[in-house]
């Protein structure tokens, strides 16, 4: 399990990453790269799949997700985002791609 010095350092890393990375992502830019978006989308698929192979990772994704789901929900219920902006095209594109990047990963890890 992790300790408390350890949580804190991930916590802090994390939140000075959530507060540098957005001055450095513009949003127009965002539309215009696909093949960059496949690319990320799919390494993220690979990144799950090589996670859930150890216990001590897999028990840190379920917490990150735990804490997007709820952040997802807050922000839901407080107007922050609409729902259109979770279930459109590019959001079915990109899960679709990480799930193939996953599925890829699981079956070459598995021989």
């Amino acid at each position: 399990m992790f300790s408390k010095n350890t949580i804190s350092k991930i916590l802090f890393v994390f939140t000075i990453m959530l507060l540098i990375f957005p001055k450095f992502i513009r949003a127009e830019d965002a539309d215009d790269d696909q093949s960059g978006d496949l690319a990320v989308d799919l390494m993220i698929g690979v990144g799950v799949a090589i996670c859930e192979t150890s216990a001590t990772c897999s028990l840190f994704m379920s917490f990150i997700a735990i804490i997007a789901l709820i952040t997802i929900i807050f922000a839901l219920c407080a107007g922050a985002i609409e729902p259109s902006d979770l279930c459109n095209k590019r959001q079915a594109r990109r899960g679709l791609t990480a799930g193939i990047g996953y599925g890829l990963a699981r079956r070459s890890l598995r021989k």
